[in-house]
């Protein structure tokens, strides 16, 4: 990924803040919705800016987050873009066809998890997900089917 945003300019700042270093999670899938907001970040992100990266514990979840300086997402279309097969990617001259955040809630709530997104007027667009942190969670290997 750092080299398709290095392509726009784009600078990636990576905070960890977990004080318990341990995330009991389906490596492969956590690594996919990791890598599809972080591509959706730089994608829709503007130009020669910065890409603000948190991975933190908030009570007994493991919580990541991406913060992206970007278009202002409407409020009708913060939950619609998680829906399958719904991409703006049209309106923004960019190639999506509505699956990689769909693909993402799923694999996020099969770990009993929630993911969601937060975009204010400063075209500052914050993506959430935040999964338990229990060891013998029975969710992080739950099959995840779409």
């Amino acid at each position: 990924m750092i080299y398709l945003a290095k392509d726009k300019g784009i600078s990636l700042k990576i905070k960890n803040l977990c004080s318990n270093p341990y995330i009991y999670a389906d490596k492969v899938q956590i690594k996919r919705v990791i890598m599809n907001l972080l591509s959706n970040g730089i994608k829709y992100s503007y130009k020669n800016s910065t890409i603000n990266i948190q991975l933190y514990n908030e009570a007994e979840y493991t919580c990541f987050s991406i913060e992206t300086k970007s278009p202002f997402i409407q409020p009708d279309n913060r939950e619609a873009i998680f829906a399958q097969y719904i991409s703006f990617a049209e309106a923004y001259q960019e190639l999506g066809i509505g699956l990689g955040l769909y693909a993402s809630r799923k694999i996020v709530n099969a770990h009993g998890g929630t993911i969601f997104a937060e975009s204010y007027k400063d075209n500052r667009n914050i993506f959430y997900f935040k999964i338990p942190n229990i060891k013998d969670c029975v969710c992080a290997s739950k099959t995840v089917t779409f």
